[in-house]
């Protein structure tokens, strides 16, 4: 599955939606200063995602959501043959705050009536980000929830693409964080105007057998 923060200005991260997965999970978080999420990548890799997946598109910001949900509705592929699914929610990242999540819409009915214990959510395979990083406060709550979402597989992968900005947060200690929480990470792409896309994936360590 796949995390993603859409921004119109990042479009060369599209190509990992052509990635041949089960599940995508796209975040599309804004804060009010770079205004509402309109769920412009997330839309997009639903309606390139094969006919078995489902995409999530999450905005932290309640007002933000109302723009992101219209369009999710106005832009969702509807087809007799098409299994694809993609929905629109709200996600404050944390531990306690995406353990929430999971609960609430990563559960299907049908494993709750199969075990009188606490269901299993359903975790994703590949998280997406994009200029996500504005301030100190929000690393640790966002490798917090990197944690909770992304299957401990050695395919599993978070993309993201970090924005060269005026904040008082650098991308060293945001891989810094990230190797403190499990994760090896890889520079894959980089572009002119300031932009890196990195690769997190589990270390060995980490993962499930």
């Amino acid at each position: 599955m796949v995390f993603f923060h859409t921004n119109h200005k990042y479009l060369s991260f599209i190509y990992i939606v052509t990635i041949n997965i089960d599940n995508i999970f796209c975040v599309s978080f804004f804060s009010k200063q770079l205004g509402a999420g309109l769920g412009l990548v997330g839309i997009l890799a639903h309606r390139l995602a094969d006919n078995s997946s489902m995409v999530c598109i999450t905005d932290g910001d309640t007002d933000a959501l109302v723009q992101l949900r219209e369009n999710v509705r106005r832009n969702k592929m509807v087809k007799d043959d098409d299994n694809k699914e993609v929905t629109a929610h709200q996600l404050i990242w944390g531990r306690e705050s995406t353990q929430l999540f999971l609960q609430r819409h990563c559960t299907t009915a049908a494993e709750e009536e199969q075990t009188q214990q606490q269901p299993k959510p359903q975790l994703f395979d590949v998280l997406l980000a994009s200029d996500i990083i504005y301030a100190r406060v929000i690393v640790e709550p966002l490798w917090e929830t990197v944690q909770e979402l992304l299957r401990r597989t050695p395919e599993a992968v978070f993309v993201m693409a970090y924005a060269r900005r005026d904040v008082p947060v650098t991308i060293d200690m945001v891989l810094e964080h990230a190797e403190e929480c499990g994760f090896n990470h890889k520079l894959v792409d980089e572009h002119p105007e300031g932009i890196w896309v990195y690769e997190f994936r589990w270390k060995d360590e980490y993962i499930h057998s």
